[in-house]
């Protein structure tokens, strides 16, 4: 029988409570003082609301070019980032609500905006 332990091994866990529980503060300590600095950055587009899109450009268009033309557009608050390294396909996360009027609203906006910069 296979054995990780072997018989006859004596750990003293209670005497060593004091180091457990000091490591243990420690890092609970560490891991809420990390989840408070990230604030809004922790939680995705499907915790705070608003549209999740996947646009693919030109390939001479990078991320810079995309936000700088949504902001010019009046899309204000965008992240934009690569979707695949090396590749021509960008995604791009607004705030805003699901209702679909203003879904087919914020579409269109980006696809304007989009068409000037990248006419594929």
């Amino acid at each position: 029988m296979l054995q990780i332990v072997p018989r006859g091994t004596k750990i003293d866990f209670i005497g060593k409570w004091k180091i457990a529980s000091t490591i243990s503060i420690l890092l609970t300590v560490f891991s809420i003082y990390t989840w408070v600095s990230l604030g809004e950055a922790k939680y995705g587009s499907d915790f705070t609301g608003g549209h999740d899109l996947l646009v693919e450009v030109a390939p001479e268009v990078n991320s810079d070019t995309i936000r700088v033309a949504l902001k010019e557009g009046g899309i204000e608050d965008s992240i934009v980032q690569a979707y695949e390294k090396g590749s021509n396909e960008y995604s791009i996360r607004l705030p805003g609500s699901s209702d679909p009027s203003e879904v087919k609203k914020v579409r269109e906006g980006v696809q304007q905006v989009l068409a000037k910069i990248s006419p594929t």
